[in-house]
């Protein structure tokens, strides 16, 4: 099966037979196939389906499947939880359940992928070699011969599949590349930035590393420079809180404003955990607190 990247990133689960919260229950009929029933033991759907799982965040709809002789591997769809097929069971492969946000699932048709809703009507066809990004502020990654761009839940093309590499919308951005170079665009896909930076990467709500000549800095999501472009290296924290820098070998950390908050002048910083960092000065290692005080460890 070919590799493409689901949309949603959830673990697959089995679903229990008897889980209280489905008012349709999976059972094994006399020919081994799976069929399904209500709490009555009325039979909603005679048994054809070869195999089922739920995916953990997906309360309404379970994956069926019917094994393709003919073709060698198993056609899926979905039953929803008062025991209908809404999807039959048509398509090589079905990933992640619905994002319930927007109702909207990835299908494989051959090598391409495509988008289907709730009630099986297909939303964008099997033209895309691969979909995902979970529709992250609307918006959902393709990829075609090569070519990233990204599309909205109605199937449209914000950015056609032109770059040559895309991250998924983040805190309102996309960040977009090509020709080794980066840029961010908008939910309309409109470029915010040229394509000028070496990296980019959304480390907090409307704040962003970016990489230039060599350097680190601070933009915000307009594209607006925080921080000079002066620091050495520069790393999220596990607290989401501080920025570690550095610069001229001395090591410290930036608040997401941009203000040092703790001076940068130690050999070495890591993260904080539970409050505390472990710090070089000197040669000599001790903890910091969040106000850059000396604590025991």
């Amino acid at each position: 099966m070919k590799n493409t990247i689901v949309l949603l990133v959830f673990f697959m689960v089995s679903i229990s037979s008897t889980q209280s919260s489905y008012s349709q229950i999976f059972f094994t009929g006399a020919n081994g196939k799976l069929g399904v029933k209500d709490a009555n033991g009325n039979i909603l759907i005679e048994p054809k389906y070869d195999r089922k799982n739920r995916y953990k965040s997906d309360k309404e709809f379970t994956q069926v499947a019917i094994l393709d002789k003919k073709a060698g591997h198993y056609k899926y769809g979905y039953v929803n939880s008062q025991g209908k097929e809404v999807i039959p069971c048509i398509y090589d492969f079905l990933y992640s359940g619905f994002d319930m946000r927007v109702g909207l699932a990835v299908f494989d048709q051959g090598d391409k992928s495509g988008i289907i809703d709730t009630t099986g009507r297909v939303i964008v066809p099997a033209k895309y070699h691969s979909i995902w990004g979970d529709f992250n502020d609307g918006l959902a990654v393709v990829k075609l011969n090569e070519k990233y761009g990204y599309i909205d839940a109605n199937g449209k093309e914000i950015v056609p599949p032109k770059y040559s590499e895309v991250v998924a919308f983040l805190s309102g951005v996309g960040i977009v590349y090509q020709n080794n170079k980066c840029g961010m665009v908008d939910t309309q896909g409109k470029l915010i930035t040229p394509l000028k930076y070496k990296s980019l990467r959304v480390v907090h709500d409307g704040v962003v590393r970016a990489e230039l000549n060599g350097k680190f800095g601070l933009l915000d999501t307009s594209g607006r420079e925080i921080t000079e472009f002066k620091y050495d290296d520069m790393n999220l924290v596990a607290t989401e809180e501080f920025i570690s820098v550095k610069f001229n070998n001395k090591e410290g950390y930036l608040n997401m404003k941009g203000e040092v908050v703790i001076p940068i002048i130690y050999d070495s910083v890591n993260w904080f955990i539970k409050g505390k960092s472990l710090v070089k000065l000197n040669g000599e290692s001790f903890y910091i607190n969040k106000q850059g005080q000396r604590v025991s460890d």
